[in-house]
């Protein structure tokens, strides 16, 4: 890929895109255990679905779907989100400690459970995974719209 659309890409993400990671847990049907659901979510948005498929054709990985008349580029795989963060970042103006937060939790995702998705996290996993949960919700701001977002310098 060229400097020039590894810019693009980073511009893109700089206006219209969406770093964040999530901590929740859910039951089974007919389980009594809670299970452990770590995530990471890449997302670009934009009005019109070609952007989103060049964007989609840059990167090679993720998908375009469609909610509510608003298109998206999301890509949730922790190994394709560290190709992709370490694509853009340098060219990232705006967002960068948004990205910097999302590429550590995926690395940590990978180095913790590795390929397997029925990894059962420890106290002590969970609790550092939360620390990148706090630092997204923290970089968000006030989480209402048309405020300011505030980065720690």
């Amino acid at each position: 890929m060229k400097d020039v659309e590894k810019a693009y890409l980073a511009g893109l993400f700089d206006g219209e895109g969406c770093a964040s990671v999530s901590y929740s847990q859910y039951e089974k049907k007919g389980r009594e255990r809670l299970y452990d659901s770590c995530r990471v979510h890449f997302a670009i948005s934009n009005m019109e679905q070609s952007v989103l498929r060049d964007v989609r054709l840059l990167i090679g990985k993720g998908g375009i779907y469609r909610q509510k008349g608003i298109f998206s580029f999301r890509s949730g795989k922790p190994a394709d989100i560290i190709k992709i963060t370490e694509t853009i970042k340098p060219y990232v103006k705006i967002k960068k400690q948004d990205l910097k937060n999302l590429q550590n939790a995926a690395k940590f995702i990978l180095e913790v459970r590795g390929s397997s998705k029925r990894h059962k996290w420890t106290a002590e996993e969970k609790k550092e995974f939360l620390r990148f949960v706090e630092t997204c919700k923290a970089l968000k701001g006030s989480g209402k719209r048309g405020r300011p977002r505030v980065h720690p310098l």
